[in-house]
């Protein structure tokens, strides 16, 4: 590599390693190190960068310069220049080929429902949230009910552009009827996962949803790495940590066991539908899963629509 483009890249690495030690100081000393100070949450990201700018350097300074004069070296750098350009064009042809209307259809649900909160007025979390009391006295309905329902604009506005991005890849890599069977699963796992480990207050929101999908993928990332875009993996790795980054910031608020059932419920589903490479698999069984997941998709969304609306 040319040594002006390993300087580029350490230069920008120790600019980050000095802008992470700041940020390690106002945290430490200015917010006391507490994990849910906006400080905390500053040290998260630039601790992110930080670390793709020190890990960038590294594989630059460690990649041995190109020899012009080996011919076997020269087609080899040809060779893998080819394949990086080759897997580019095969996930610019997946992400335009597939229209996202699994994707769609249940941005389309949570906003409808999301909105009859409006009218329902201030007992819209009475009515179908995931109220842990109610629960357990056998109104199980709230563990799908809740997923639909949001706190505020901002919550669902989150929620919306986290599902609109991860189900567009989705339903890039995987089979259609995957995307509601791992939702609808992961749902369910989310709540369960709140009502068992936080047996207390109340929750709502399709976050624990949203990270099953994304566990999903990064076992699919895992098992079938020859048709993943390269890097696909570590940026589905990082979101997952990002999360889990922001459960610590948040731990106030956010529902950290939903979100955890949710991710690990997304995971299992992963390693028992998808095979590895070379592997086969009967895929009816999922399909049709799928098909009914659709089904009960669309029931929880109409049932909890009228929850809010009766008088």
């Amino acid at each position: 590599m040319p040594a002006s483009r390993e300087a580029d890249a350490r230069t920008k690495a120790l600019l980050w390693i000095a802008g992470l030690i700041a940020a390690a100081a106002l945290w430490v000393f200015g917010a006391g190190a507490s994990v849910h100070s906006f400080a905390f949450l500053i040290f998260g990201v630039v601790l992110l960068v930080a670390y793709g700018a020190v890990a960038r350097w590294w594989r630059i300074r460690r990649t041995p310069p190109l020899d012009l004069t080996d011919p076997v070296a020269v087609e080899r750098a040809i060779a893998a220049h080819h394949a990086h350009q080759e897997a580019i064009a095969r996930h610019t042809a997946r992400m335009t080929s597939r229209r996202p209307y699994a994707t769609w259809a249940l941005l389309a649900m949570i906003v409808i429902v999301s909105a009859l909160e409006i009218p329902a007025g201030e007992s819209w979390v009475d009515r179908a949230a995931l109220v842990k009391p109610l629960v357990r006295e056998g109104q199980w309905w709230r563990l799908l009910s809740s997923t639909y329902l949001h706190a505020g604009l901002l919550h669902i506005w989150l929620n919306g552009l986290s599902l609109r991005n991860v189900g567009i890849v989705m339903e890039a890599y995987a089979p259609r009827s995957r995307l509601p069977l791992v939702y609808l699963l992961s749902a369910l796992g989310a709540s369960l996962s709140s009502v068992v480990f936080v047996p207390g207050g109340t929750s709502v929101g399709a976050s624990g949803a949203i990270l099953g999908l994304l566990g999903y993928l990064i076992v699919l990332a895992r098992r079938r790495p020859d048709e993943i875009f390269p890097g696909m993996r570590s940026a589905l790795v990082t979101a997952a940590l990002l999360t889990a980054y922001l459960g610590l910031f948040g731990f106030a608020f956010i529902d950290n066991a939903a979100h955890a059932g949710g991710f690990a419920t997304g995971a299992v589903v992963g390693l028992a539908t998808i095979p590895r490479s070379g592997e086969e698999r009967p895929a009816r069984v999922w399909d049709a899963l799928g098909v009914v997941s659709w089904a009960v998709l669309a029931a929880g969304a109409i049932f909890t629509a009228l929850v809010l609306l009766r008088r």
